[in-house]
């Protein structure tokens, strides 16, 4: 999405959607000169204990407008400036890129564009907070949408408030933490590993110097209750605010579920010491996958990949901008799904990623058909593994896997085959043991035998093989599994009950 359509998100989206925020919620520092030729600079603000508003806004965009007309950051600058209690900043910075300082001052421009000539009123009028205009603070901060408001308070930290009353913004700032004040305060700010429980996970966590002491060695742990799952030294030397990524190596956990990460040391603050992670379950892939997805009106921007466990890229895809208007909207990719097949490999953990270079995710706008925009990976049998619509920002991602649900090895049965849950509505699970390898087929017949399902799994290893089987486009009734393992077969009935 373009700059354009900033603007159809302010009005359409209003308040619906969450801005990409700096790296690890940190504020980056910057210099600004107000309309009253007064410097401001955030991080020497900071340090004197006062948080920080700031309103990113453009002078055409009719929602930033309407907040401003409410004055709640006048409000809160008069009570909480020099003229009040002089505890905390209020900044309006005006973001378009191109734009004029008279359209701050109410008066439209002569360039012909719209977002560098518009404007919906003198935005000085009744305003005594700075007023800026420099569009460098917003691409620091990652603006995606008109207006963004955000609070920044003391310890560096930043957070979207929206466009709030009063007494929120000054309940938010209230609720700050102070700046630095204890000489040794590591913090772990923020996980970066992967979401999901597949093998050995890759761990990597963010770690803080809260203190003002330069922090310079500490221990992090990764536990499961009171059971240690890995110890990783780290030795650095952070300044004040700073930060540093910490790979924890790849952790063998036991499963989906919530892990601890740790400080181990003790210090200044042990509150900001451990951090929760929740690590999700994995889908079971086929061997053969379809990958569709849906773009929209700027393919150019969409991309996405498959990556084994060591990171391998094993399959991609971009698709071609269009020239319909100078930010490559249409096109013949433009609106529409692509479907890309993919055989993937046994016994792997796999992650499905899908990008947008310009922030915004998949949208639809006024006009377009309507379209299920996002990604899915279809099973050969016609199931969903993953799905992903198109409301997120840069990335997304899911994972799934293959293994012995995925295409089972040669095998002659040493036990009867079991069929659970059954009756289903959606799926049930064909379960057998086998001791040597053999042929195997799986085929699901209705009332009248008519083959619904057909699938040939080759040769398979001895083993415990299980076989997801979905239901989901099934009628209800009964139906007939058979499977065949060389020159035997095996029959369970299964009830389908929608």
């Amino acid at each position: 999405m373009k700059k354009t359509l900033l603007f159809f998100m302010s009005v359409l989206s209003f308040g619906a959607v969450t801005a990409q925020l700096p790296d690890y919620g940190v504020a980056p520092d910057f210099t600004v000169t107000d309309l009253d030729n007064n410097t401001q600079n955030l991080y020497d603000i900071l340090d004197q204990d006062k948080p920080v508003v700031i309103d990113l806004y453009a002078t055409w965009c009719n929602p930033c407008w309407s907040y401003h007309q409410t004055y709640a950051l006048e409000n809160l600058w008069t009570a909480n400036g020099p003229s009040g209690t002089d505890e905390l900043v209020v900044m309006g910075i005006e973001s378009q890129s191109g734009n004029s300082v008279d359209q701050i001052n109410g008066i439209t421009g002569t360039t012909g564009n719209s977002y560098t000539s518009n404007t919906a009123g003198n935005w000085l009028n009744g305003i005594s907070y700075p007023m800026i205009d420099d569009s460098n603070p917003a691409d620091l901060f990652n603006l995606e949408y008109f207006p963004t408001v955000v609070l920044v308070c003391p310890d560096r930290s930043v957070t979207e408030v929206g466009q709030a009353s009063t007494s929120s913004l000054q309940n938010a700032a209230d609720a700050c933490p102070s700046s630095a004040s204890q000489a040794n305060d590591g913090a772990v700010l923020a996980y970066v590993g992967s979401d999901f429980a597949c093998g050995d996970v890759p761990m990597e966590v963010v770690i803080q110097n809260k203190g003002t002491a330069a922090y310079t060695s500490a221990t992090i742990k990764v536990m499961n209750g009171t059971t240690e799952l890995a110890s990783v030294p780290w030795s650095g030397n952070l300044s004040a605010y700073e930060y540093d990524e910490v790979d924890l190596g790849s952790v063998a956990v036991p499963g989906p579920g919530t892990y601890t990460i740790e400080i181990a040391e003790s210090d200044a603050n042990t509150g900001n010491n451990t951090l929760s992670v929740t690590l999700g379950s994995v889908e079971v892939a086929t061997i053969d996958v379809v990958v569709e997805l849906t773009a929209d009106f700027y393919p150019g921007e969409t991309s996405w990949d498959i990556r084994n466990s060591s990171g391998a890229v094993i399959a991609s895809e971009s698709y071609a901008a269009g020239t319909e208007d100078g930010a490559g909207g249409g096109g013949a990719d433009a609106n529409k799904t692509h479907a890309h097949p993919v055989t993937l490999p046994m016994n792997e953990c796999f992650t499905v990623n899908l990008s947008d270079d310009y922030g915004d995710g998949i949208q639809q706008f006024t006009g377009q058909p309507l379209l299920d925009f996002g990604i899915k990976v279809i099973a050969d049998w016609g199931g969903t593994i993953v799905a992903q619509n198109g409301d997120f920002e840069d990335e997304a991602s899911a994972a799934m896997k293959t293994d012995v649900t995925s295409g089972i090895d040669e095998a002659t049965l040493s036990s009867s085959m079991n069929v659970y849950p059954n009756p289903t509505t959606d799926n049930t699970l064909v379960t057998f043991n086998t001791n040597d390898k053999s042929s195997i087929r799986l085929e699901l017949l209705n009332a009248v035998g008519a083959r619904v399902m057909v699938k040939d799994f080759g040769s398979m290893n001895a083993g415990t093989q299980m076989i997801p089987v979905s239901t989901s486009n099934l009628s209800s009734g009964f139906y007939l599994i058979n499977v065949y393992v060389n020159d035997s077969v095996i029959t369970r009935r299964l009830s389908v009950e929608k």
